[in-house]
């Protein structure tokens, strides 16, 4: 008979952030966010709910209850809060490897996640909207042994506004979980169960008007639509930076592409990106595009399944 892993947590790592975009998390919308940057050296991650519970007595006994989430709060300790990743948690200015803080910083709203190790399996949690304060920061002198001194942060854990979600997990021993899930947990913050896990395409064309432009159109193999898909930025980044070309007529290969992403931001949800190509390629000349591949996927971690590799002609 099969036993139920117990799921015991025995350590944490893989921290890694997203700034959430400034006007996404709104009634009705569709928080999206940044680059997902990781910080090795997790220690600890601590989540404190702050809830309580109220009862109300009636007919001599406990006659209903209610319960509230309260000042929800996580602290984080690392070994190490490197420069660039410490100006843009706490909103500092950073430039030439300094970092100048001011009076009047504000610190953004950020999504974290991490890696729970557990007693034969893995736990994924996401932290969809956290701000963190300004630090303390000390340090002693060096004595006869050492003693290490971690980089503590501590933040507030709020509720998105569009759909009030605060934090979302998964574990890796879940049947229920799809392996596209589980695989692209941290290329970008995970906001919501509704989890397109159907195909993904894409088709790259010849952009309309523009100079040496080429516009890659997604779609999901999923009939309704009725699912908004999302492409993250690592992902767009990803068809210039993977995406080569090779001339018809002598069959010579540029690459891989120096582009522009013109559309799309941070992430869409949509279904069109458009890219233009600045260099290695010649103006009027017509490509075959070689297939990035794999190299792409949607917010589920679905990867490009069917890809065409079409004839574009640049344009001068």
């Amino acid at each position: 008979m099969a036993t139920t892993n117990p799921g015991i947590v025995v350590g944490v790592s893989g921290f890694v952030y997203s700034l959430l975009t400034d006007g996404t998390d709104i009634s009705g919308g569709t928080a999206t966010y940044g680059t997902v940057y990781p910080i090795t050296g997790l220690k600890s991650a601590n989540y404190k709910a702050a809830g309580s519970l109220s009862r109300f007595y009636g007919d001599n006994g406990v006659f209903a209850s209610s319960e509230t989430t309260g000042d929800q709060s996580i602290s984080i300790d690392l070994a190490d809060l490197p420069p660039q990743d410490r100006a843009r948690i706490l909103g500092h200015s950073y430039a030439n490897g300094q970092i100048v803080q001011a009076s009047t910083d504000v610190s953004p709203y950020v999504a974290v996640g991490f890696k729970l190790s557990l007693d034969g399996a893995n736990g994924y949690v996401w932290f969809t909207k956290v701000k963190f304060s300004k630090p303390d920061q000390g340090a002693t002198t060096k004595e006869s042994s050492v003693n290490y001194q971690s980089q503590m942060i501590e933040g507030a854990v709020v509720n998105l506004i569009c759909n009030s979600a605060y934090r979302t997990t998964i574990r890796t021993d879940d049947a229920s979980a799809p392996a596209a899930t589980l695989t692209g947990w941290f290329t970008n913050p995970v906001i919501s169960n509704n989890v397109d896990t159907t195909a993904l395409t894409v088709v790259i064309t010849a952009g309309a008007g523009a100079t040496k432009t080429m516009l890659a159109t997604f779609s999901k193999a999923s009939a309704s639509g009725s699912i908004p898909f999302t492409i993250p930025t690592a992902s767009i980044t990803a068809i210039a930076s993977a995406l080569q070309a090779a001339k018809v007529s002598d069959g010579s290969t540029a690459g891989p592409l120096s582009a522009v992403i013109l559309s799309a931001g941070t992430g869409f949800s949509n279904s069109t990106v458009t890219v233009t190509i600045t260099t290695n390629v010649a103006a009027t000349a017509v490509y075959n595009l070689i297939a990035a591949g794999s190299a792409i996927k949607d917010a589920s971690g679905v990867s490009v399944t069917a890809y065409f590799s079409g004839s574009v002609t640049t344009r001068t």
